[in-house]
């Protein structure tokens, strides 16, 4: 009766509604679904995040940062407890609710959490905190892209894309020394740790030879001597090159840095088509 009665305050005012739980009944995810395909109502239901301990933190979190209450029984007027936000994406892995404006609330939350930051509690506490806090700082920067050309919009925009997504991948895992430093000096460990196996042997120079190649074609397209750059790069291994300023420098205080897990699927990748190759019977290919 609830939860057809907020719908139906959503619909009178022709606003979108989510609904966040635990968990949700089959009648009632059904009962939203049918609503929402026939466009009585806008409505979602979403599985609050986390696990058991910390469910409870997100459910304060969320509703600090919306402006409203989280709905009991005791609650008599349910409609009193909505918050808002003004825009929320929604996709299969994620939701996104967005607010430029900070409510009172979520700032009285913000001031509570730092100020236990202070207190004597452990590390894990504490780094649990912070995470709470950039959470609830967050902000949504619109990026805008103008060319004269059709086609020069649809190049511009697709690399915007692609530093938005390196950046996001980043966050995740962390960055690595561009410019192919990284698996030239991959490359040089595996050869100092070379096994003596003769019959591994030539897949393991194969990656070591593999791992050079990003080098070697940034110095061909930069008509510069690899075997050259090589030699110097074992004088001193602290530095990478840059192709850009054609210096020997550090490679992530001068911003030439990849996403590690790009590095890292790349490999993986690899990997993968040699050993279906190495499986496959046989191969047609274009001349």
């Amino acid at each position: 009766v609830t939860l057809v009665t907020i719908m139906k305050h959503a619909k009178n005012n022709n606003r979108p509604l989510i609904v966040l739980a635990p968990e949700f009944n089959e009648n009632i995810t059904i009962s939203m679904f049918k609503n929402f395909k026939s466009g009585a109502v806008q409505v979602c239901p979403i599985k609050l995040p986390g696990f058991a301990g910390n469910r409870t933190q997100w459910i304060d979190d969320i509703t600090a940062y919306v402006g409203g209450e989280v709905y009991t029984s005791n609650n008599i007027d349910p409609i009193k407890y909505l918050g808002d936000a003004e825009k929320t994406i929604v996709t299969q892995d994620e939701t996104s609710i967005i607010n430029t404006n900070v409510k009172l609330s979520c700032s009285s939350k913000m001031c509570e959490l730092e100020s236990r930051l202070s207190d004597d509690i452990e590390d894990w506490q504490k780094e649990d905190i912070k995470n709470r806090l950039a959470r609830l700082r967050g902000r949504v920067v619109t990026i805008f892209v103008g060319a004269t050309t059709e086609l020069e919009l649809k190049e511009k925009k697709d690399r915007v894309e692609d530093a938005v997504c390196a950046l996001q991948t980043a966050l995740k895992g962390g960055i690595s020394e561009g410019g192919g430093m990284t698996f030239l000096r991959a490359s040089a460990e595996l050869y100092d740790s070379s096994p003596e196996d003769s019959d591994v042997i030539s897949g393991y120079n194969l990656v070591i030879d593999s791992l050079m190649q990003p080098f070697e074609q940034l110095a061909i397209n930069s008509d510069r001597d690899y075997a050259a750059l090589c030699d110097d790069w074992r004088s001193d291994e602290t530095l990478g090159y840059n192709f850009k300023t054609l210096q020997w420098e550090n490679l992530k205080e001068s911003g030439v840095i990849d996403p590690t897990l790009v590095l890292k699927n790349a490999i993986t990748n690899a990997v993968g088509i040699v050993s279906n190759l190495l499986m496959t019977e046989c191969i047609t290919y274009n001349e």
